[in-house]
């Protein structure tokens, strides 16, 4: 029991100050000089000892092989390419740490939590007295929102839907109360308010639609049939349907409207970058307009991962993602969460973000584990 106390406080020590560093760098409006300009270099360092660590006290599992063997192509890969290879962040931190988290630190979702709020404050109130600054971004229906030290007012709404995700594996996995349910809601309203983010609403009330329901269904587990079936789907909604993008269909244009041009700029990408089986150079796209550059985002991690990593990496994560969820059991609102992270995936760039992706820690929710 001491080696996994040790590790436990170990494991947090590493993780959270990796977690500040990367909103720093990923959504928070700083240069990028100094400590931040040394993000990727510093997390996959943390990551590996914390990997060696977890290895060297526990057993190593039939995941950690294969995540291993999957980090070890993209290294050689690497290697191998050189510069013509663009490597998508936060694949690595995600195979290494999935299986990292013990279940047993109890401490983790609590501490997650609040210094997410803690950190939201300290940009929000920062970018208010302008110390941050911040963009003010004009959205498709003629409204202005300021993005109050973030980025952009989209990574305010993902930045918030991660603390949403906390709050509620933190407080609604054993019971839903008509207070979590006002908090929540209250919580989204005051996001959306700020943020104008239509994909945070989006996910939000899908969230508390699914969490209404779970007062029928939060005695069961949900069948790992369903939800490989699930995340099955979503990967190959999110990868391959925006081949079949339209501009003329008025289904289309309507979906296009809803997702901000997202199906549009990925068909984009699609036509002008083709899908290799190797990793490829793979760089945001501009247009060039008379007085400046118009940016062209990728907003889908999962197409954004197939472009730029090629078939062979794309094909082995998916059935990572699938062999690591078959060999563990969730509970319902885990399981519930995860769809959402997917789907979140389909239409933001945060290719399986652990750092605002609590769910993707598969081993510490994997409740076997936790009832032996």
């Amino acid at each position: 029991m001491t080696k996994k106390i040790n590790y436990d406080t170990v494991f947090n020590w590493t993780y959270f100050p990796l977690l500040i560093l990367n909103i720093l760098e990923k959504l928070v409006n700083v240069p990028n000089t100094g400590l931040i300009s040394q993000t990727y270099t510093i997390t996959m360092v943390g990551m590996l000892f914390l990997f060696l660590l977890k290895v060297i006290i526990d057993k190593m599992t039939v995941e950690n092989i294969f995540a291993i063997f999957i980090v070890s192509i993209i290294l050689l890969l690497k290697l191998l390419i050189g510069s013509n290879y663009t490597h998508t962040y936060m694949l690595v931190p995600f195979l290494l740490g999935s299986q990292l988290l013990s279940n047993r630190n109890s401490s983790f979702l609590k501490y997650s939590f609040w210094v997410k709020v803690t950190f939201f404050l300290v940009v929000f109130s920062l970018g208010k007295v302008s110390v941050l600054p911040s963009i003010q971004v004009i959205k498709s229906n003629g409204t202005t929102a300021l993005s109050m030290g973030f980025v952009h007012t989209n990574s305010m709404g993902i930045y918030g839907f991660s603390i949403l995700i906390d709050y509620v594996l933190l407080n609604c996995r054993k019971n839903i109360t008509y207070v979590n349910l006002i908090l929540i809601s209250l919580f989204v309203l005051i996001i959306y308010q700020l943020s104008l983010s239509r994909n945070f609403l989006l996910l939000s009330i899908g969230l508390l639609i699914g969490l209404i329901s779970t007062k029928y269904f939060n005695k069961m587990y949900l069948k790992k049939s369903t939800l490989q079936i699930t995340t099955i789907l979503i990967f190959m909604f999110g990868t391959f349907l925006w081949m079949a993008y339209n501009p003329s269909n008025l289904i289309w244009q309507r979906l296009n409207t809803i997702l901000s041009n997202r199906p549009m700029l990925s068909k984009y990408y699609l036509n002008f970058y083709e899908i290799q089986w190797l990793p490829q150079n793979f760089e945001r796209l501009f247009f060039d307009r008379f007085w400046d550059k118009l940016e062209y985002y990728l907003d889908n991690s999962f197409l954004q991962i197939l472009l730029s990593q090629g078939l062979i990496i794309s094909i082995l994560l998916f059935c990572f993602v699938i062999f690591a969820q078959q060999r563990k059991r969730f509970d319902f609102i885990t399981s519930m969460l995860l769809i959402f992270v997917y789907i979140c995936l389909v239409i933001e760039a945060i290719p399986f973000n652990i750092f605002l992706l609590s769910p993707l820690f598969y081993q510490y929710f994997d409740t076997r584990s936790r009832d032996k």
